[in-house]
């Protein structure tokens, strides 16, 4: 009887632990990210970046000031288009030629369609340093996603 009874207990225990997680991991909980794509030619020293996608979602991103100056304070400045709702806003720079941190700024609305923030890029013990910028959206329906490319001078 004590068996049928452990058995019984571990068939249920076992039952509630997968319904659980089957719940956990629904599919309304996992986040979709959409990824735009960098339009050409890029070069942030000399102007703003856009990077768009198929269903009318566009940013332009840039640095002030333009150019991109170490140690300073840096303006990130985001305009947003077809992006009616979202609910934050982020910017993280690392570089990929060498590990110097992440460097963040959170984004803050300035207009409807306008978001900046400010970061600080440190020094490297390179000549020439690359990095890239991830900016991600959050909204509703899932992050919004671009990499912007870009290359210091010491």
């Amino acid at each position: 009887m004590k068996l049928w009874v452990f058995i019984a207990g571990f068939v249920v225990a076992l039952a509630a632990a997968l319904g659980y997680f089957l719940i956990k991991k629904s599919p309304e909980d996992v986040s979709v990210v959409h990824h735009l794509t960098l339009q050409q030619p890029c070069d942030l020293h000399l102007a703003p970046c856009v990077a768009a996608d198929n269903a009318g979602r566009s940013v332009h991103f840039q640095f002030s000031p333009a150019a991109i100056p170490l140690m300073k304070e840096l303006t990130v400045q985001v305009d947003i288009d077809g992006i009616p709702a979202y609910q934050a806003a982020q910017v993280i720079v690392e570089g990929t030629n060498m590990f110097m941190g992440y460097q963040r700024a959170e984004l803050r609305t300035d207009t409807a369609s306008s978001l900046t923030g400010t970061l600080v890029l440190p020094v490297c013990t390179l000549e020439k340093m690359a990095w890239q910028a991830t900016l991600d959206i959050e909204t509703p329906t899932g992050k919004i996603q671009a990499i912007f490319p870009f290359i210091t001078q010491r």
